[in-house]
């Protein structure tokens, strides 16, 4: 079998996607339906409340071959299922079934196996997207869903997100407040993404940090990057921010962070993060799925039209720690040291799903 070579992470069309729809009349969701790639019923309407008001979310998931490309690995699908019933809810949408979520990601990498990128070379990214369908204008009606939803399921194999490790802008733009979206996997947090960005792209940077202003002590914190939670390293201790305001994503790559920290014997620390403590930190990464590992390698601060460098800094040791032991979990390995460290091995059986080709 000739599989895929992607260059990059961008679509290529593979031939068939998954349909969900939500009767608000009987108030459940349909059967799992199989479309070909480019079917009218997989696509929403012009009249979509998902396209005029931004009602929709979405989720990410990687599926790699293993050394045998005999199966498929996933890592925390339930963790994805129920991160995208939890943004549901959050959004005031119908929460769609784990159990339904979870059979329509195995089916789709199943009809679509011939398009998982070879072992190592890439992986077939797996884009989940529940949203509103027809209906005009904006009501809150508690409790009830007015008109119908679709739950779209498709794929494409892709390679590496970022490429060579960028160099952040930090801005003030605002992604997201307090009470607000930030918490929930929702498609309209990346547009805020996506105008910072093109604000760094004439800095000279490929990537943002955004910052959220303490209103009690006016200190600048860090939130996230445009698509990943920020960590960073600092006299050999780990620091993430605290997902306490509800404000940054609960990134499933930083949760499994976390865990092979404590695994390995990297000391961390969740809280606050200071602009000024992350830009002079020793290591400064960004997690993701589809990131997975991604280190920054430099900042440029845009204030007041002053333009403030700073001192690009090497992939550090830990990043490089973390980013081997994931790539490894990705395609259910572990580094050669780490195989008979007890805390990874059942860090490894509790997030892997395996699927047999």
């Amino acid at each position: 079998m000739i599989r895929p070579e992607p260059n990059g992470f961008k679509i290529s069309p593979t031939e068939f996607e998954i349909v969900f729809n939500f009767d608000n009349i009987l108030n459940q969701w349909s059967n799992l339906k199989v479309f070909h790639y480019g079917s009218y019923e997989t696509y929403f309407s012009p009249r979509a409340t998902a396209i005029n008001y931004a009602e929709g979310i979405i989720e990410g998931i990687k599926a790699c071959l293993d050394n045998k490309e005999k199966n498929a690995v996933v890592l925390h699908l339930d963790g994805n299922a129920e991160r995208f019933a939890h943004s549901a809810i959050g959004m005031y949408m119908p929460p769609f079934p784990e159990e339904k979520f979870m059979t329509a990601v195995k089916k789709l990498i199943h009809l679509n196996s011939q398009c998982i990128p070879a072992y190592k070379k890439g992986s077939l990214y797996i884009r989940p997207i529940e949203g509103g369908e027809d209906n005009l204008g904006v009501k809150g009606i508690p409790n009830e869903y007015k008109y119908p939803y679709k739950t779209v399921f498709w794929c494409s194999p892709v390679g590496i997100y970022a490429g060579k490790p960028p160099i952040c802008y930090v801005t003030y733009k605002v992604r997201a407040t307090r009470g607000g979206t930030g918490f929930y996997k929702a498609s309209c947090n990346y547009v805020a993404a996506k105008l910072a960005l093109r604000k760094a792209v004439t800095q000279g940077c490929d990537e943002v940090i955004f910052i959220e202003i303490d209103q009690i002590t006016g200190n600048d914190k860090i939130q996230e990057f445009s698509v990943m939670n920020a960590f960073m390293v600092k006299n050999g201790v780990l620091c993430t921010p605290s997902l306490g305001n509800e404000t940054i994503l609960p990134g499933l790559t930083r949760e499994m962070i976390i865990r092979i920290a404590t695994a390995i014997n990297i000391p961390f620390n969740i809280g606050e993060v200071k602009l000024e403590d992350f830009i002079d930190a020793d290591e400064v990464f960004g997690t993701g799925t589809a990131a997975s590992v991604t280190p920054i390698v430099g900042f440029i601060i845009d204030r007041i039209s002053h333009i403030f460098p700073v001192n690009e800094k090497s992939v550090g040791p830990i990043t490089q720690k973390l980013s081997r032991i994931i790539e490894h979990l990705q395609v259910n390995e572990l580094p050669e040291e780490y195989k008979n460290n007890k805390d990874l091995i059942k860090l490894q059986k509790e997030i892997t799903t395996i699927i047999p080709l």
